[in-house]
């Protein structure tokens, strides 16, 4: 809440409309609209391989491994990629915009504006990296990620149960890794 108590993000009771995000390595010195974008950017998908090769090092693996993988020229330059969930345990990722820009007055983060939600963003970001797939033991991004999902389970109490169950899971992997 701001200092009259006022939201500082208003969220609309309506579904907002889905979109998803690219994470691009590069900056983009420009603050205006893209026009055509989509005539420029058309990244290609694909499938990344189940069992990777045992000369394929852990950190050239694909972020989701057996999930689609974009890869895309840009200015030149090879981009791969990989899709990062962003709404994980019950957290939704929106897109928020300044109240007073999609009125045309400038804003900025700290003046206190009001934000509003403009985007469901659930649907993830697509992280690429120059050439290599990314990875999430190499990349920060990716790797940071990966702490929503464990915040579903802090401080949750696990019954003998649940953990009979996880056993169970352990050693079934364990023994498919064993067998490969």
């Amino acid at each position: 809440l701001s200092s009259t108590g006022a939201p500082i993000i208003s969220i609309p009771s309506s579904p907002l409309p889905p979109a998803t995000c690219s994470l691009l390595p590069c900056t983009l010195h420009s603050s205006g609209p893209i026009l055509d974008f989509p005539h420029y950017f058309q990244p290609t998908t694909r499938a990344t391989p189940r069992a990777p090769t045992s000369a394929m090092p852990d950190a050239k693996r694909a972020a989701l491994d057996g999930e689609l993988t974009y890869e895309v020229a840009f200015r030149g330059r090879q981009l791969r990629g990989a899709a990062v969930p962003l709404a994980v345990n019950g957290f939704q990722a929106i897109l928020v915009e300044s109240a007073a820009s999609e009125a045309g007055e400038a804003c900025s983060a700290g003046s206190g504006a009001e934000w509003v939600a403009t985007r469901d963003l659930s649907g993830g970001l697509v992280y690429y990296n120059h050439a290599a797939m990314p990875s999430e033991t190499l990349d920060a991004l990716p790797a940071a990620l990966r702490w929503a999902a464990v915040l579903g389970k802090v401080g949750v109490e696990v019954g003998d149960e649940e953990i009979a169950r996880e056993l169970e899971v352990m050693e079934r992997e364990e023994r498919k890794v064993g067998k490969e």
